[in-house]
């Protein structure tokens, strides 16, 4: 398969995504072969293929995997999968301009760790699992969030292994705290709460303190600011 077996809708939808350098480089050569293999990265450059690729699907791109024997090297081969092809249900594509209006009304700021980002390295993630609830008739920026690639996923080896993946009950998936961090009842159907923080400029020595009385101490800095919280409730 070749850029000219893709659709034009599929063709028009990936020119408009973007992601970043790196995974711009491994779709044009996805487009070009339609499959390639591990080996084929590396020859072209790429040291950590498997990085390429996981750009590529945090972009909203499918990708299919699978071990091929090349020359006595078992090695794993992608294929591109044209998401809008008549035989294929799949998600629709989120316009440029709808992720733009979901960054500016978060600041661009990842739901999960706060963090500021540049569009490229932003994805609008579904607050429900496609999985699950698949798309809303109507795209509305409530039922999405900015997260950034390492929160996006996070999310996803969370909500994959979650009991509720199968049952796919939405009243649960609403409540967890993958749908909404700052207002939730569970995690991923386990009773917890989490609280991430991020440091930046004068509040970084605040940071560093904590950690290294925590290491003295013999615990995590996340167990430390637990005990202070519990002490201050005393």
């Amino acid at each position: 398969m070749t850029d000219s077996d893709y659709s034009p809708a599929f063709l028009a939808w990936a020119a408009e995504v973007q992601a970043s350098k790196r995974a711009q480089k491994a779709l044009e050569f996805l487009l070009d072969k339609g499959s390639v293999t591990t080996g084929d990265l590396k020859a072209v450059g790429y040291d950590h293929p498997p990085r390429a690729i996981r750009d590529l699907k945090d972009a909203g791109f499918v990708i299919e995997s699978a071990m091929v024997n090349i020359n006595g090297k078992r090695m794993s081969q992608y294929t591109l999968i044209d998401s809008m092809s008549a035989d294929f249900a799949q998600r629709k594509p989120l316009p440029l301009a709808f992720r733009k209006q979901l960054f500016k009304e978060h600041d661009h700021r990842c739901a999960i760790c706060g963090g500021v980002f540049i569009t490229r390295m932003l994805q609008a993630d579904h607050r429900i699992p496609f999985h699950v609830g698949g798309d809303p008739d109507v795209f509305e920026t409530m039922d999405f969030m900015p997260l950034c690639g390492s929160d996006n996923r996070g999310k996803s080896m969370s909500c994959e292994t979650c009991a509720n993946w199968e049952v796919r009950d939405l009243a649960t998936c609403k409540t967890c705290y993958w749908h909404n961090p700052t207002d939730y009842k569970h995690v991923a159907t386990v009773e917890e709460r989490r609280l991430v923080m991020t440091a930046r400029g004068d509040d970084v020595p605040v940071i560093d303190a904590l950690m290294s009385e925590a290491a003295s101490s013999g615990k995590s800095a996340a167990e430390l600011a637990l005990q202070r919280l519990r002490d201050a409730d005393r």
